[in-house]
């Protein structure tokens, strides 16, 4: 009986300290035209690419590119270490410190061949004996080396380990691709030797890159080639292979998106060769496209300017969703791209990775002052994955006068797969605030990297300068009998645990 009425009082009590909850629509403040310039995803411009006569770009054409947020360094080998033990990073260097103060990052692909230069691996590495074959590159004559030659892989390391050393703690580093292995860095020997390598000699490519790059900001990945490219391997190695990258946190990209023999051979996977290779990682780790050179594309009648409406965009949209891409090259001039898709560009730099919008707002009304209260956003990631780093949200309360802000260290968005779904955040109402009626402002940030705000899809007319949108009101009634050092104590907490969230894909 005792336990009875116990519980009946709790529950009245539990009643009481329940408020009302209003809805705040939002779908009318939605905004997916502008581009949200976010962290982490992207588009990414080969700026370096087959040589250092290209692409290049100005930094004018640079920073109109929608959502660029990587510039992409593919150059030999032989550039950065021209004599043996001599490095040349001006290469990079002079790229960073023009654009990393406007908040790009970087990526690296140092190739050991390349089809328009015979020493993309630094001729004195022959030299030194390492073994390897003269090919045949479309008219030029290659040095192909022996990818598994102990003295290439000893010169090699050398040369990566002075890599890492200078740069591997860089902020700036966004990635790094395993580009040792293949034509252009891409796990195959088209054109020339067409020479394959055994499962050892991959693994020891993986294995240096990884004993190297080892910063857990720097992500690592692999051209799809060097999985598709080895269907010769003993059973079982090319699944060995992927499974090894895979428990190694390397992610994987394709560099022959809008290729015609690709699009040609595989149509229901608009160019796509290996989708396994994506959609069996995408949920927790990037995934990046590569368009076939655009001006090829569009000689091949594969893109129609403008924006690719009559053809390309539908299959490189189509691509974008089968693989979840995160970073998306469009591999040409900057300043051609933009001006040839004015419409397109922006909308492939949102679709790729995650990209946010707020349906609804649940708020608590007529709360007291230093309790806790539960806010429910419904969020829709409308990118085709999730992000891969944790961000913090904040909510700002606010009657022009008093101001606090509550900060959610985790905001659970890691778990934010593309669809629709209810977030829960609980807070607690400053003790000191009167009673009255506030503003409720919200916004992302990502304290851990990059130190910006991550824009969602509302209008920017309901945003203040500090990039908190503004998302309903909340009132404050009578304040509870606790201290005010008891409040400074509370600790402000995530709520849901991330397998509570209510999906509704």
């Amino acid at each position: 009986m005792k336990k009875r009425l116990f519980l009946l009082i709790l529950a009245v009590c539990l009643i009481g300290c329940v408020s009302a909850q209003q809805r705040f629509e939002l779908i009318s403040k939605k905004d997916t035209t502008k581009v949200c310039k976010n962290p982490h995803k992207g588009l990414y411009h080969h700026y370096y690419d087959n040589g250092d006569g290209g692409y290049l770009g100005t930094t004018a054409a640079i920073d109109a590119l929608p959502g660029c947020d990587i510039i992409f360094i593919r150059l030999a080998w032989r550039y950065f270490e021209p004599t043996e033990n001599n490095y040349n990073w001006s290469y990079i260097d002079n790229l960073v410190s023009t654009y990393q103060p406007k908040g790009y990052k970087f990526a690296f692909a140092f190739t050991c061949k390349e089809t328009g230069e015979q020493y993309a691996t630094p001729q004195w590495v022959k030299a030194a004996d390492a073994k390897g074959t003269n090919v045949d590159c479309w008219g030029t004559t290659v040095w192909e080396p022996d990818y598994g030659d102990p003295i290439f892989l000893a010169k090699l390391q050398k040369f990566h380990t002075a890599v890492a050393a200078r740069y591997n703690s860089a902020p700036w580093l966004a990635f790094v691709q395993i580009a040792s292995y293949g034509t252009w860095g891409e796990g195959h020997n088209y054109p020339a030797s067409e020479a394959t390598a055994s499962w050892t000699v991959l693994k020891q490519h993986v294995d240096m890159y990884t004993s190297l790059y080892t910063n857990p900001k720097t992500k690592i990945c692999w051209v799809d080639d060097s999985y598709e490219k080895q269907q010769w391997m003993a059973a079982g190695d090319q699944a060995a292979l992927k499974s090894y990258c895979d428990s190694k946190g390397i992610f994987w990209s394709d560099h022959s998106v809008m290729v015609k023999y690709y699009l040609d051979t595989y149509p229901s996977t608009y160019s796509i060769q290996s989708p396994v290779l994506f959609t069996s990682t995408w949920q927790t780790k990037p995934t990046q496209l590569e368009m076939q050179h655009y001006h090829m594309v569009k000689n091949e009648k594969n893109w129609s300017v403008p924006n690719g409406t009559t053809k390309g965009a539908s299959i490189e949209i189509n691509a974008v969703k089968l693989a979840h891409c995160t970073w998306f090259g469009f591999h040409g001039d900057a300043k051609t791209w933009v001006a040839d898709n004015p419409i397109f560009s922006k909308q492939i730099s949102n679709l790729v990775g995650y990209w946010y919008k707020l349906n609804y707002v649940d708020i608590p009304q007529g709360v007291s002052a230093g309790s806790n209260q539960t806010i429910t956003l419904n969020i829709e990631n409308i990118g085709v994955a999730p992000a891969y780093n944790q961000y913090q949200t904040l909510f700002k309360l606010t009657d022009g006068t008093a101001s606090n802000t509550i900060t959610i260290d985790n905001s659970n968005n890691k778990a934010w797969m593309p669809g629709i779904f209810n977030q829960n955040y609980q807070i607690t109402i400053p003790l000191s605030f009167a009673n009255g009626t506030y503003d409720l402002y919200f916004k992302m940030y990502d304290n851990i990297d990059t130190k910006r705000n991550i824009d969602i899809a509302l209008n920017d007319a309901i945003k203040d300068a500090d990039g908190f949108f503004k998302i309903g009101t909340i009132t404050i009634g009578n304040a509870v009998g606790i201290s005010e050092s008891a409040y400074n104590n509370q600790q402000v907490t995530l709520y849901p645990n991330p397998t509570d969230n209510e999906q509704n894909i």
